[in-house]
């Protein structure tokens, strides 16, 4: 019994340390849409980009709602040696809807992420929470995060799937 309390006390202390500021995480990396050919650990991105269908009907919204003078959409993204789970098909998800819609590249901006820690060039404006995360932002400020959206709709048991595409108009309204 000793011995597991012990055990239990260094869980605790290594996850304490664990959770700690580290300095030594680097910062996020800009990047373009063809730069994913070649940054380690996103080789599964063009798989689930080209697989997911893009609900044309509801393009039209998101077209009529988008201001390049106003908006832009920055995506945080953490590259992943394994394969993908439902969080990681989000980001090739949301930037083909992106690209089908119309919205510039000008006005996507893409960072990698080595942990949500990391510091990245909105840190004054926003903690990221989750990754991969989707801001929208209006005159630059960020006005509408879809992955705490979704990941709070799920936690609260909204009726599922809610579609991305939606997501996207709802941001794009505030």
């Amino acid at each position: 019994m000793k011995r597991n309390f012990l055990i239990a006390i260094a869980i605790l202390l290594i996850g304490s340390f664990g959770c700690s500021d580290d300095s030594s995480i680097p910062s996020a990396v800009k990047y373009e849409f063809g730069d994913l050919q070649t940054l380690p650990g996103y080789g599964w991105f063009n798989e689930e980009f080209d697989n997911y269908e893009v609900k044309i009907e509801k393009l039209q919204q998101i077209t009529d709602n988008f201001n390049p003078s106003l908006h832009k959409v920055v995506i945080f993204s953490r590259p992943s040696c394994s394969c993908p789970n439902l969080p990681y098909k989000r980001f090739p998800a949301i930037y083909k809807i992106l690209q089908a819609a119309g919205v510039p590249n000008s006005n996507i901006e893409l960072y990698s992420l080595s942990a949500i820690n990391a510091s990245h060039p909105y840190d004054s404006l926003l903690t990221v929470t989750t990754l991969p995360a989707f801001y929208i932002f209006k005159s630059n400020v960020p006005v509408y995060s879809i992955a705490d959206t979704l990941d709070f709709n799920s936690y609260y048991g909204a009726k599922y799937p809610i579609d991305f595409e939606d997501l996207i108009y709802e941001g794009l309204k505030k």
